[in-house]
């Protein structure tokens, strides 16, 4: 599987269904994508997986080893493309100047929407990354310390760079401060609406405009307070 930060989907399941593989293989990885949210990995046996394919458990066996492979195959896109950060065409589509309020909003309505179409994913991910300690130094890994080399990565960091510049953003903050900053608040509100209180309504303008407040704060040298109708 590509691991290019050229490459990040935007769905998931449309992004595999574009992978060149075995028909049984990807029924394998959706199956599985599905069980494994639902059940968590230590509820999942292979045979759910393969009834839920369509599929024999011998067919599941002949692509991946284990279990545990099964579930590093579907995982190893979603941690290489992580949130989709470094994505070109998600840089490309940051406003221009030095507005942060209006770029902070831009991260947030469209890594929110990525958050929401992959929920399974995602779940899937985090769960992991909170109980598995080589996963979650991977993940951390290539957030904090992404493939330099990539045009993507570079335009993004001179970004914030610039804004630092012009006094936007609090100068003590590192680039990896930045980030963590962003995908810290993504990542809490992700784990509280999906896994905590998955039954509250969803609220997506008023989530947004949470979000937005919350992590400009965090970065500006002058944090603003912003309503939000309840």
């Amino acid at each position: 599987m590509n691991g290019s930060t050229d490459n990040v989907f935007v769905d998931y399941r449309a992004w595999l269904g574009g992978q060149t593989m075995p028909p049984g293989k990807r029924k394998a990885l959706l199956a599985g994508l599905e069980v494994f949210a639902a059940n968590g990995y230590d509820g999942a046996s292979t045979q759910q997986i393969a009834d839920a394919a369509g599929i024999s458990q011998a067919t599941i066996f002949k692509y991946f080893k284990t279990k545990r492979e099964l579930l590093l195959a579907i995982l190893e896109p979603i941690v290489n493309n992580m949130f989709g950060l470094y994505q070109a065409s998600f840089i490309a589509g940051i406003p221009d100047g030095d507005d942060l309020r209006a770029i902070v909003n831009y991260i947030v309505t469209d890594r929110l929407h990525f958050l929401q179409v992959n929920a399974d994913a995602v779940i899937i991910l985090l769960t992991q990354v909170l109980t598995n300690a080589d996963l979650r130094q991977q993940g951390l890994n290539k957030l904090m310390y992404p493939n330099k080399e990539n045009d993507a990565v570079l335009q993004g960091v001179q970004i914030m760079q610039q804004l630092q510049a012009v006094g936007k953003i609090r100068p003590e903050m590192t680039v990896a401060d930045i980030f963590r900053t962003i995908i810290g608040q993504l990542g809490a509100y992700f784990l509280q609406r999906y896994l905590v209180s998955p039954e509250e309504p969803v609220g997506t303008m008023r989530d947004v405009s949470v979000l937005e407040t919350t992590i400009y704060n965090g970065l500006a040298v002058q944090p603003e307070s912003a309503s939000v109708d309840k």
